[in-house]
């Protein structure tokens, strides 16, 4: 049985950028995906989400310009499953932020995690602390 998944923005761009913190961990579940022994469930937003990361990190030189598009492309083809908006996320995530200091889009991805009953693997401390609290596997990572 595969296990379950829901990883943010911040733990996507460590696929994708070779200056970030904690590449081995996050990249080691990463082939679990690519290898089918885990299943990624995503929120809407987030490939805008890495999408947006990517450019940022064009823009401030953490990636060299020959090398974005392959890195999007890449991003592109990790299998993944992706939810749509429905009232139960919205009200679960609007709930999670209102409660948090996390922005609504940052509590999308707890609140998807606990749906899913998935284990959440982030690099936002807030993120992880939000998911502790709702007795939900997280893994931080720096």
């Amino acid at each position: 049985m595969a296990n379950d998944y829901v990883v943010d923005g911040s733990v996507a761009l460590k696929w994708l950028v070779d200056d970030e913190a904690d590449i081995p961990r996050a990249r080691t579940m990463l082939s679990d995906i690519l290898c089918g022994n885990a299943r990624l469930f995503v929120p809407p937003h987030y490939v805008s989400e890495v999408g947006n990361g990517l450019i940022m990190a064009a823009k401030r030189k953490r990636i060299a310009p020959h090398n974005l598009s392959e890195a999007w492309a890449d991003f592109l083809s990790i299998p993944r499953l992706e939810t749509t908006w429905h009232p139960l996320l919205g009200v679960k995530a609007f709930d999670l932020a209102r409660e948090s200091s996390l922005t609504y889009y940052d509590a999308a991805y707890v609140a998807l995690a606990a749906l899913q009953n998935a284990s959440l693997m982030t690099a936002d401390t807030q993120a992880a602390e939000a998911a502790q609290r709702l007795k939900i596997h997280v893994t931080l990572l720096r």
